[in-house]
């Protein structure tokens, strides 16, 4: 569910009564039951939530007789609900940072692992969490990527934002700009483009185009602007080259989006986390999704924050 404080329960809610949500899957919600029902309020969803003990005790068969269509074409019954965090959802502020609502965001996605990694459940789909939140709750991670790569027991992860129209992933990620250069070596590069490639072969595409965003302004410009292009992602691309890769130059990322969006390339690998989130989100905000590479399960989320500043509103999409 993510931070009850922001506006993850009013996306689950609005995403639940949806019929297309149950023809793909069969839905478990690990979060606060007050805070779906206070949603549901919100948005006029009446698929209700059913509290149960553990997921081996939901029935399917009964659960999917409940569901029915409305006039309107959503759908009324009931989700199942299951939650191993107490959430005291009655001292949360919406829109406040919130200790207790942090540790159980991180709590939900602790047990959501647990859940894939145990084989009781196929996948997670994460609402935002705040990371000041979670921090302050106890939970010391950058991030949702970072939380479930270590309760995942993965080695290695990576952020990737994908969409119909753009696909990026990032060298490094929820670290501050001054220590990219620091945390972007040949080894970790190389190792983002044979994960980028990998993603898109698993999808269908035999030899997928990879694009590398230039580190420095117009990719160092000869080493004029940074030297990184030359010591570090050259090396790297050179590496995934000679194992088969089509792996391009580094290109200044002020061109190299447009590049792609035009189709030029499959995906891109941005060095830091603003270079690739601020076109992946200026292109197609709405149906961007959040994916981590790297990890044993399939974990996706939305592309955005808790939206402190508008949490339980009626204008959040949740496409």
């Amino acid at each position: 569910m993510g931070d009850v404080a922001g506006i993850g329960p009013e996306i689950i809610a609005k995403a639940l009564r949806l019929p297309e949500t149950w023809h793909i899957c069969k839905p478990v919600v690990l979060g606060s039951h007050d805070a779906l029902l206070a949603a549901n309020k919100v948005v006029k969803s009446r698929v209700t939530p059913l509290l149960v003990d553990s997921i081996d005790d939901i029935n399917w068969e009964s659960v999917c007789s409940m569901l029915a269509v409305d006039s309107d074409g959503f759908l009324t019954g009931k989700v199942p609900v299951l939650s191993h965090a107490q959430c005291d959802y009655g001292k949360i502020t919406l829109g406040q940072v919130s200790p207790h609502a942090g540790s159980c965001a991180a709590q939900w996605v602790i047990q959501a692992v647990k859940l894939c990694m145990d084989g009781k459940a196929d996948a997670i789909v994460t609402a935002p969490l705040n990371k000041e939140a979670m921090n302050a709750g106890g939970h010391h991670y950058a991030g949702h990527t970072e939380l479930l790569a270590k309760f995942s027991g993965a080695r290695t992860s990576r952020l990737m934002l994908a969409s119909d129209k753009l696909k990026v992933v990032h060298a490094t990620g929820h670290c501050s700009l001054a220590d990219v250069s620091s945390k972007l070596t040949v080894d970790r590069l190389a190792e983002t483009i044979v994960m980028s490639g990998e993603f898109l072969r698993n999808q269908g595409l035999e030899q997928p185009r990879i694009a590398i965003a230039g580190l420095n302004p117009h990719a160092g410009d000869g080493g004029l602007f940074g030297n990184e292009e030359t010591t570090v992602l050259g090396p790297a691309i050179e590496r995934c080259r000679s194992d088969g890769w089509t792996v391009s130059d580094p290109i200044p990322s002020d061109t190299l989006f447009c590049r792609a969006l035009k189709g030029e390339f499959d995906i891109v690998v941005a060095m830091y986390h603003d270079q690739g989130h601020i076109p992946a989100k200026l292109v197609d905000f709405g149906s961007t999704v959040n994916v981590t590479l790297g990890l044993p399960i399939i974990r996706t989320s939305v592309d955005h924050g808790t939206a402190f500043g508008k949490p339980v509103t009626i204008t959040c999409p949740c496409q």
